[in-house]
Formats: structure tokens, C-alpha cells, sequence
């Protein structure tokens, strides 16, 4: 979501319903745009969290809740 040039999924990251997005590092591999050639680490979520906030023009604190609570309807956990 980081490169420049993903076109295609920054069209998604703006158009999915955010109910349907979860936020994820692709740790260890495909680390983002800031961090290329090294190994990808967790700590990088909040640089993937701030372009999808760019992209969709909202709130970092609205997706950072909204995600979080999509992940763990994924994963079949209880939010919070």
C-alpha cells in the first residue's frame, strides 16, 4: 500500500468498505516503500495505517479502531 505506483490497490484501500479492510505488516517479507531491501518488522504498521488514511481522506484513529475491530472478526476474537 506504501509504493507509490500500487495503483490498483490504492484504488481498493479507497473504494473497499472499511468493514471489509484489516491492516497488516507482510512481516517478515514485502516491507514498504520506506523500508525497502531491508527485513519488514510490525513496528512499519503505522506507516501502512497513515496512507490508507491518506488515501481515504479519514481519520488514523477511526481506521486504527475499525480495523483492529475487523481483525479480530477475522481471527473469531472478542474486541477488547
Amino acid at each position: 500500500l506504501t509504493y507509490p505506483h500500487a495503483n490498483k490497490l490504492h484504488a481498493l484501500a479507497r473504494n473497499l468498505p472499511l468493514e471489509a479492510l484489516v491492516l497488516e505488516s507482510d512481516a517478515p517479507d514485502m516491507v514498504g516503500a520506506a523500508h525497502r531491501y531491508q527485513r519488514n518488522s510490525p513496528a512499519y504498521l503505522p506507516e501502512v495505517l497513515a496512507k490508507l488514511s491518506e488515501l481515504r481522506g479519514q481519520e488514523q484513529e477511526l481506521l486504527a479502531a475499525q480495523t483492529t475491530r475487523n481483525a479480530f472478526g477475522v481471527l473469531g476474537l472478542e474486541d477488547g
